[in-house]
């Protein structure tokens, strides 16, 4: 795996696979990659150095978990607040969806399912669950 390769690894996992709302926190933070991707690639202990690779490594995820923490901090900042009707719809949403998870559940508890009892309980929460998650993405 190259530096290149390992670091924007990190920096995507670091950040949880940003949003594409904010191109100005975006770009910034795609900058700030490339310069610390550019200085630990010009001092990596190359491989094979075991310890001293070990500390590089250590020190390149800080400085893109830093990157990744300044980036996450643009973000909320530039990331306008939920009007009371949109929270209030969110909610609602949230609820009726807890809701059926709590039927759902009461319907399979306490007893041993079949194997096409266990596939129609996996498909019906993951439906729920892609429900719940659209219930957060509602804007």
């Amino acid at each position: 795996m190259t530096v290149k390769h390992f670091a924007l690894f990190a920096w995507a996992a670091a950040l949880g696979f940003p949003s594409l709302a904010q191109p100005a926190c975006d770009a910034r933070a795609d900058a700030e990659v490339d310069a610390v991707t550019r200085e630990f690639a010009a001092r990596s202990p190359g491989k094979g150095t075991g310890p001293a690779h070990q500390v590089w490594a250590k020190e390149m995820h800080e400085a893109l978990q830093a990157v990744a923490q300044r980036h996450e901090a643009c973000r909320k900042a530039n990331t306008p607040s939920p009007t009371a009707a949109q929270t209030q719809r969110r909610d609602g949403c949230l609820d009726a969806n807890r809701r059926q998870f709590e039927a759902m559940d009461k319907r399979y508890q306490g007893r041993t399912l079949s194997f096409q009892e266990q596939t129609q309980w996996r498909t019906e929460q993951q439906k729920l669950l892609d429900e719940r998650n659209a219930c957060t993405q509602q804007k």
